[in-house]
C-alpha cells in the first residue's frame, strides 16, 4: 500500500512540475537583481565551482514586465532578452590576487536570454563578475560578487576533495613548486657567482702580491750587486 502511495505521489509531482504548478529553481547559488525593466540572474554555469575545471559565467536576462510566473511573456513567447552578446561584456576578477580580464559573452543555444563565457578558474577564492554595456536603452554597469564577499554565487573551491582514486596536484600547486625550484636555482646561481667573484678577487690579489715580491727580489738583488 505504501509503495502505491509513494508511486502516485511521485507521479503527481512529475506532472505538477511539467505543468508548471510547482516551481523548481532554475539555478542555485545565483544572485538575482532588477536593473531598470530587466531581471538579471548571475552565477557559475557549474556549481560548485572547482579550481582547475572548465566553467563559465551564467548570465540570464529577462524583461521584468513580461513575467507571468512561468518564464514567458503575456503572448506566450519566452521572456529572455536576445542579442546581448553584441552589447554586453563581463570583467572577471580573482579578488585575492586582484587579477582581472574582460571576456565576451556568447548566447546559449536554444535558451533566449541565457549567456555564458568559457573560463577555467585556476585559483580558489572569491570572484567578482562585472557586466557592462547596454541592454536596450539601459546602460549596464553591475557588479556581482561571490558568497565570501557577501554575494549570491559560490566561491571557487579546491578540487582535491573530489579527486579519485588518487589525489593529483592542482595547477596552482605545480606552479608554486616550479617557482620554488626556479627561485632556489637562481639563488644557487647567485651564490656561485659571488663565489666566482671572490675567487677572482683573491687570484688578482695573489698575482699582484707575486708581482710585488718579484720586483722586490729583483731590486734587492740589483742593489746587492751594486754594493759588491
Amino acid at each position: 500500500m505504501m509503495n502505491v502511495i509513494v508511486s502516485r505521489s511521485l507521479a503527481f509531482f512529475a506532472v505538477a512540475v511539467s505543468a508548471g504548478l510547482i516551481a523548481v529553481p532554475a539555478a542555485v547559488a545565483h544572485e538575482s537583481r532588477q536593473v531598470g525593466e530587466y531581471d538579471l540572474l548571475v552565477g557559475w554555469m557549474d556549481e560548485p565551482a572547482y579550481e582547475g575545471m572548465k566553467n563559465g559565467v551564467d548570465f540570464r536576462v529577462t524583461r521584468a514586465s513580461d513575467h507571468n510566473g512561468h518564464g514567458h511573456n503575456d503572448n506566450g513567447d519566452d521572456a529572455g532578452v536576445e542579442g546581448l552578446e553584441e552589447s554586453v561584456d563581463v570583467e572577471i576578477t580573482h579578488e585575492p590576487s586582484g587579477t582581472s580580464e574582460v571576456f565576451s559573452l556568447h548566447a546559449v543555444w536554444g535558451q533566449p536570454g541565457h549567456y555564458t563565457t568559457d573560463v577555467l578558474p585556476t585559483r580558489p577564492g572569491a570572484y567578482e563578475f562585472r557586466f557592462f554595456g547596454t541592454i536596450g536603452d539601459v546602460e549596464l554597469d553591475e557588479t556581482f560578487v561571490s558568497d565570501s564577499l557577501g554575494g549570491g554565487f559560490d566561491d571557487v573551491v579546491s578540487a582535491a576533495d573530489i579527486h579519485f582514486p588518487e589525489r593529483r596536484p592542482e595547477i596552482r600547486e605545480i606552479e608554486e613548486v616550479a617557482r620554488g625550484a626556479l627561485s632556489s636555482s637562481q639563488a644557487a646561481e647567485a651564490a656561485a657567482g659571488d663565489a666566482r667573484d671572490r675567487i677572482a678577487g683573491a687570484n688578482t690579489i695573489a698575482i699582484v702580491a707575486l708581482v710585488i715580491a718579484i720586483i722586490s727580489a729583483i731590486g734587492t738583488a740589483f742593489f746587492g750587486f751594486r754594493k759588491r
